[in-house]
């Protein structure tokens, strides 16, 4: 296992650098990785895919109960499966992060938070994974050279 994840670190390095160079090249690196991330992210199994989100900072705050009690009916709106009583869990990001959720009709929003349904957290994780990878892409030479020095 570890030597697996050893290459598929070098891959995703040497890839990084050979489609940073234009724009284009990087959105399709995105795209691909992120593809690649949420398949692999999906076949975990439940315990290691709660064990990673929790090692990470997500800003994402769980709903409380006395919200789920307030915005029952609009909860159930946007998740048509979930039990009467409202008890799944659920989780307020600010609409930038799920704009696919968005888009889908997925979530509840109010006051510019986004009420994302656990089941949906897949969708949450990769899309905070394809903003990070973006931002680490976007990083100039010269600001990585730096920021080494401090080692």
């Amino acid at each position: 296992m570890e030597e697996e994840r050893k290459k598929d670190h070098y891959s995703h390095f040497i890839l990084r650098l050979a489609f940073s160079s234009t724009e284009d090249l990087r959105r399709r690196f995105t795209r691909l990785e992120s593809s690649l991330f949420r398949l692999r992210f999906q076949n975990n199994d439940a315990r290691d895919r709660q064990d990673f989100v929790a090692s990470l900072d997500f800003e994402w705050e769980k709903v409380s109960d006395e919200e789920k009690r307030e915005f029952g009916a609009e909860l159930l709106a946007v998740n048509p499966g979930m039990k009467k009583d409202g008890d799944e869990g659920w989780f307020k990001v600010d609409w930038e992060k799920v704009p696919e959720l968005v888009e889908s009709r997925r979530v509840f929003l109010r006051r510019g938070k986004a009420f994302v349904p656990a089941k949906e957290q897949t969708s949450m994780v990769v899309s905070e994974f394809s903003r990070r990878l973006d931002q680490q892409l976007e990083v100039k030479p010269d600001a990585q050279a730096s920021s080494y020095n401090h080692y």
